[in-house]
């Protein structure tokens, strides 16, 4: 209660202080000395009495204290808390600070004596402030106290400066001056903050604009700038008037936003009041007095010249305009453009201006009408002139070929090139064509043709070329009230013109085009035919003689034009388009048919104009004797005729009418048009049309006869009455031969596979024709074909090649058997196979392929090994077999001797490669790899169990036989070991114990299943490889006791389930080639006894061990040693799963199941991988097999 009291003491003590304090700020404010205007003046108080600065400022000031006013009642502001640089656009909107402090504020707490303790915190801000006072006090560090301070004086009035940081001391506020944007450069010190006079600084953005100086204001090195921070006074600014001022930052301070550029190359910073924006606009604009100023700064009245003779008389483009203190100015540019080829700023009331817009850039054709000028820019000045008035006048009629249209005000300009030249013409001037579809003949040879329209200059005589002839008119023009065509040989207003001729000077009618429908009419034998609707004398195609000669021939009209009030249809007449008048055409009334027809006799009569009988002739022997095509008929008067033509067709190739009756005809269709490969079987004859006559014979009887088996290329199939013909190729020549004789196949179905030898092989396109061969050249070379058909002619024998297995699809053409290289190729089976790329040969897409059929070479095969065939087809090319199916998404084939015919299995087990190598070393594992002895004097030998072991309770074991050899290993007591020779005083070892290393390798599958040999330890057991007695036998011949037993393995591979190949490699290894004591037989109780797989032997009792096993099962002979050590092998491994070797050696289930190492084979890690040679060897000697793989997996 007692503090609460000694505050509300101390705030009533202060209270007055603060009151009288801020009436001494405001009274300052307003003394008005008069001094030195030059000199920056400071009164008793430390205030600034210059009258000339303050009165440059007094426009800002007053935006400034405009705001000020406003926040003078807040108690406190809220101030941001980011440090940032305003000028370098990263500061944070803050509020207003208040100039008015409250009376705790206006004295420090620590001035009292009332609390023991301040209470400091700071926090980032952004202001600008001005220091009231000279005597102001300014603080290194009042957090240490406010004893060590330096008074403002006149260094630090009159300017502006960054506040970034402000700090509280308890109740007492104090701002970080700098003189810089930041709180750790340009640092003075700290002020407290009724000291200064501060605004809000914030930054806008960076965006670059334009602005025009107002002739007001002040330019100063930092907004809100103070008299010492001037770059610029008001009367330089003046001077300065309408001066363009490119802005790059813009910040608000306060309410009031500033902005900073260059200006004559220093940078300042301009209050927005005295700054202006130009507008962009678009206007054409010409002086109206040669006393026109042009500024180089709009309105700058110091800097501007007159308009002069050199300016007046032209026309400027106007592409921004300012309104400066009432004023509105142009930029005038001698471009299209505010930037390039301008002149100057021009009052508004000193040109005469019209707006200018672009309407388009579309291309225009347009011609003159000898009126008006030709300026360089649209509505130009007597300086813009091109071509005056009486260079228009005389190109009068010429083309104007516009490609940009402006409006200049209400009015159209058209800009365009004449004569090379780029022109603008008000539209007044020029003329559009307008379109029209005519057709004109010139009346007579003095006619004149105008190249321009009108332009004297231009014309010429029609003469006798331009005349008797017709011309289309596609185009015509009104110029001065004259009316002109634009005449052309083609319907076209681009193509084929002649040039302009007045309307008065033609013959003309309109032109219409009626359909493009199909129709057929005959000719009447009467007028004249044209090359274009409503020719002259020079139109001519055939004149009214040829005509007659050609009365009753067919036209088929493919287009119909209205001439006037004629109707002209357009043809073709043997081969040649024309135009003929309706008038001279029959519409015969009848219908479309399909026959084959012979004129009976040579008295029948042929009609030319049908039903005339002033047009007939006699058929004779021209036109009997041979086939016609029927493909239209007739009746009159009850009587039907026939038109025959030499040509499938009622138009083309006619020679008349001829009555039913005088006719031997029948129905005619067409089949199809599928190309086949038949052969003449050598009778009958062959026509040039189905059904020919004697007058249409190509190949007689005799020839055809010599012709049997020869091919026939057909590519037509029709029907005549029910006969069928076929059109094809014989020997070069298009025949027609009916279907009774030729056959499908020639000679003999076979099936092989054939390479042509060499690129000059011939290939027959159509068998025994030689106009049909072709030399095979490199496109046929290097590839395989299949040979499904064979035939002799001549007494050769020629085979039918094909890229497809068949004699009728994919076929190339018949090639002579010595041209080939073939074997018989025959399909083996179609069962599904899963075969293994050894990595060697090459994958075709045909079985034998040669270089063009790869799919994969040798080097893709190589990257490929170990990849699965998945085989679907089995094929025999002469003695060899080749397999189809899927590798990598391809279709191919592949030779036997690059496939291993594998399949694999894999047995996963839940245990790691590491974890089954710690089980392994467990069960001390040996191996004969390195070369190990240990001294005599520490072995003994026990006869009673056959074996050697260690005397010394430590043995060591070196790397060689004396104590100067390195120590390798050591033994313990009772250790037994195998002795392989005695060299001195010391025993070298046969089986020493095995490196972790050692144990891993032979452990790990990957290390072997990509050998070809190797991978013979994960072959199932369980599977017999169909090997033969006689392959066994020969590979046991000489090795000992096994000779001639290979029907003894093949019996204990049936009998017991157990691979015939591994009992023999087995064996061998066991007994040393048949050579060993228990292989050559043994006397045991009296018996002699053989034992083929060392079964019962032991390292330490390797024979009597072994024996003794052998007489308990009755093993007396090598037969019944190979067949019953089978049983005990499949029953104790491979039937108890297992089924390899490298089970047998390793057992990982056993691993997996147990977590040690048990029931294995031998305790030599190298075991598995020594037994599979003689395996691989004799699976070599049997050639093609397949292997079945049991692969383990390890987790």
């Amino acid at each position: 209660m007692k503090k609460i009291i000694n505050l509300l003491l101390l705030l009533f003590l202060l209270y007055p202080y603060s009151v009288v304090a801020d009436e001494a700020v405001e009274n300052n404010d307003l003394e008005k000395n008069e001094g030195d205007t030059s000199v920056n003046q400071v009164n008793d108080e430390g205030e600034s009495i210059n009258p000339k600065l303050e009165q440059e400022e007094s426009e800002v000031k007053l935006e400034m204290d405009k705001e000020h006013s406003s926040t003078t009642q807040k108690a406190k502001d809220s101030i941001s808390d980011d440090n940032t640089d305003v000028e370098n656009n990263d500061s944070i909107n803050v509020p207003k600070e208040n100039n008015v402090i409250s009376e705790l504020e206006n004295k420090s707490i620590s001035d009292t004596n009332n609390f023991d303790t301040k209470i400091t915190n700071t926090k980032n801000i952004s202001l600008l402030g001005k220091i009231i006072k000279s005597n102001t006090k300014i603080y290194n560090n009042p957090e240490k106290g406010t004893e060590d301070y330096f008074k403002a004086g006149d260094t630090y009035t009159n300017t502006v400066f960054y506040i970034k940081k402000q700090m509280n001391i308890d109740k007492d506020v104090y701002y970080l001056i700098s003189n810089q944007p930041s709180s750790t450069h340009g640092v003075i010190g700290w002020v407290r903050k009724d000291q200064l006079s501060t605004y809000t600084h914030t930054s806008v953005d960076s965006k670059k604009k334009v602005f025009y100086l107002n002739g007001r204001g002040v330019a100063y090195n930092k907004p809100w700038g103070g008299s010492k921070d001037v770059v610029y006074n008001s009367s330089q600014l003046d001077k300065l008037n309408g001066y363009k001022f490119e802005v790059n930052l813009t910040n608000n301070v306060g309410n009031n936003t500033w902005y900073k550029g260059l200006l004559n190359g220093k940078t300042v910073w301009i209050h927005s009041n005295h700054l202006t924006r130009s507008s962009e606009i678009s206007r054409l604009g010409k002086f109206k007095d040669v006393d026109a100023k042009v500024y180089s700064a709009p309105g700058n009245e110091l800097d501007y010249n007159y308009a002069g003779n050199e300016l007046i008389n032209k026309v400027y483009y106007i592409k921004e305009s300012i309104n400066l203190n009432g004023q509105l100015y142009y930029l005038i540019s001698n471009q299209p453009s505010n930037s390039t080829g301008t002149i100057g700023w021009v009052r508004k009331n000193d040109l005469l201006s019209y707006t200018h817009e672009g309407l388009d850039s579309k291309e225009k054709t347009l011609y003159l009408k000898g009126k008006g000028i030709a300026y360089n820019r649209p509505w130009g000045g007597k300086e813009n002139i091109v071509y005056n008035i009486n260079d228009l006048k005389k190109r009068q009629g010429m083309i104007f070929q516009v490609n940009l249209t402006q409006k200049v005000g209400n009015n159209l300009w058209y800009r365009g090139i004449l004569e090379g030249k780029t022109v603008w013409i008000h539209s007044d001037h020029v003329k559009s064509p307008q379109s029209t579809s005519k057709l004109g003949k010139i009346k007579s040879n003095k006619e004149k043709i105008y190249s321009s329209p009108g332009n004297e200059l231009t014309a010429s005589s029609a003469g006798s070329e331009n005349i008797n002839k017709v011309f289309y008119i596609k185009q015509q023009i009104n110029l001065n009230g004259i009316l002109y065509y634009n005449i052309s040989n083609y319907p076209s207003i681009h193509k084929g013109t002649i040039g302009w001729v007045k309307e008065d000077s033609m013959l003309s009618y309109t032109h219409v085009n009626v359909d493009n429908i199909s129709k057929i009419f005959y000719l009447s034998g009467k007028g004249v035919a044209y090359n274009k609707p409503w020719g002259g004398s020079q139109n001519v195609i055939y004149d009214s003689e040829a005509l007659k000669n050609m009365q009753g021939y067919g036209l088929i009209v493919n287009l119909t034009n209205k001439v006037g009030d004629n109707i002209w249809y357009r043809a073709n007449l043997k081969g040649n388009s024309i135009w003929i008048h309706s008038s001279h055409l029959m519409n015969i009334t009848g219908s479309a048919t399909s026959r084959l027809g012979k004129i009976k006799s040579e008295t029948a009569k042929i009609y030319k104009g049908l039903g005339d009988e002033t047009t007939t002739i006699n058929a004779g022997s021209t036109y009997t004797n041979k086939v016609f095509y029927i493909k239209r008929k007739s009746q009159i008067d009850n009587k039907i005729y026939y038109l025959l033509s030499n040509k499938p067709s009622s138009t083309e190739g006619t020679i008349g009418w001829v009555k039913k009756e005088d006719v031997n005809s029948y129905t005619h269709e067409g089949i199809d048009n599928n190309s086949k490969n038949l052969y003449l079987k050598g009778t009958g004859l062959a026509y040039d049309r189905p059904w020919g006559g004697k007058e249409n014979i190509i190949y007689n009887n005799t020839e055809i006869n010599a012709m049997e088996g020869y091919s026939i290329q057909v590519n037509l199939t029709q029907k005549v009455g029910n006969n069928i013909w076929y059109r094809g190729i014989v020997n070069g020549k298009t025949v027609w031969i009916h279907s009774s004789h030729v056959t499908g196949t020639t000679g003999t179905s076979t099936s092989k596979l054939g390479k042509l030898k060499s690129d000059s092989s011939k290939i027959y396109k159509r068998l025994g024709d030689e106009s049909s061969a072709i030399n095979s050249g490199e496109k046929y070379l290097n590839s395989v074909y299949y040979i499904k058909r064979q035939s002799e002619i001549n007494g050769e024998i020629y085979y039918l090649i094909s890229n497809l297995p068949s004699s009728t699809s994919g076929t190339i053409g018949w090639v002579k058997q010595d041209e080939l290289t073939s074997y018989s190729h025959q399909s083996v089976d179609s069962n599904k196979k899963k075969l293994t790329l050894k990595g060697k040969g090459i994958a075709y897409n045909k079985p034998w392929g040669g270089s063009k059929n790869i799919v994969f070479d040798l080097k893709d095969m190589i990257n490929l090994k170990g990849e699965i065939l998945e085989v679907t087809l089995t094929n025999k090319v002469g003695g060899q077999l080749w397999y189809k199916g899927q590798l990598q998404g391809e279709t191919v084939w592949v030779h036997e001797s690059h496939l291993e015919k594998n399949t694999a299995n894999y047995s996963y087990y839940d245990l790691t490669l590491s974890e089954a190598v710690s089980i392994q070393m467990k069960a001390t594992p040996k191996t004969d790899k390195y070369v190990h002895y240990v001294h005599g004097d520490y072995i003994q030998y026990n006869n009673k169990g056959n074996y050697y072991y260690v005397t010394a309770s430590t043995l060591n074991v070196r790397g060689g036989p004396g104590t100067n050899y390195s120590i390798v290993d050591t033994l313990n007591y009772g250790e037994k070991v195998s002795i392989r020779k005695k060299v001195g005083d010391w025993y070298r070892l046969y089986w020493v114990n095995a490196k972790e290393e050692d144990v891993r390798y032979y452990l790990d599958p990957n290390n072997f299943i990509n050998d070809d040999v190797q991978k013979f330890q994960f072959l199932d057991l369980s599977r017999s490889s169909d090997i033969s007695a006689s392959v066994l036998n020969d590979f046991l011949s000489g090795k000992g006791t096994l000779a001639g037993q290979g029907q003894a393995f093949i019996d204990a591979s049936i009998i017991n389930s157990i691979n015939d190949v591994y009992l023999v490699s087995h064996a061998i290894l066991e007994t040393g080639n048949g050579t060993s004591t228990l292989a050559s037989g043994v006397k045991y109780n009296g018996k002699t006894v053989y034992n083929m797989y060392g079964i019962g032997a032991y390292d330490s009792c390797p024979v009597d061990c072994g024996a003794k096993k052998a007489y308990e099962e009755g093993w007396t002979t090598p037969y019944k040693a190979i067949v019953g050590g089978a049983k005990f092998i499949g029953r104790d491994y491979i039937s108890s799963g297992q089924n390899t070797l490298y089970k047998m050696r390793w057992n990982p289930l056993a691993m997996d199941n147990t977590g040690s190492a048990t029931h294995q084979y031998a305790t030599d890690i190298g075991w598995a991988s020594k037994q599979i040679t003689t395996m691989y060897n004799l699976y070599q000697q049997i050639g093609s097999y397949s292997l079945h793989l049991d692969i383990p997996s390890y987790r």
